[in-house]
């Protein structure tokens, strides 16, 4: 991974100025073809969530949830891709006003 110094500003200093920042280690490009697939496949997830939902709890599909049904593991698949994009947001970079990317990770917490 190439270090890279980041320039941002610091509204909280005294001095109206730029800091130098090194670059983050951990960063998840948000351009990047990762991501890109990731989105898709949360997109996906959300679109089967939202039609078979409302339909399981109407029409009580499961009277007696059984942990290794197939529409149990598929809700733990969707949870856990649910959850997988809060994570990933956290190390997800992002473009400033200015269109500068930030990847420093304190400044994407």
């Amino acid at each position: 991974m190439i270090k890279q110094k980041n320039y941002v500003y610091d509204s909280l200093s005294d001095e109206e100025s730029l800091e130098e920042k090194e670059e983050g280690e951990l960063f998840i490009n948000p351009n990047g073809m990762f991501l890109i697939i990731f989105d898709m496949i949360i997109l996906i997830l959300s679109i089967y969530a939202i039609i078979f939902s409302p339909i399981k709890f109407a029409f009580s599909i499961e009277k007696i949830p059984n942990l290794f049904s197939k529409s149990s593991m598929m809700d733990f698949i969707i949870d856990f891709f649910f959850f997988s994009d809060f994570i990933i947001g956290f190390f997800t970079s992002f473009y400033y006003f200015d269109e500068q990317l930030i990847i420093n990770n304190k400044l994407i917490i």
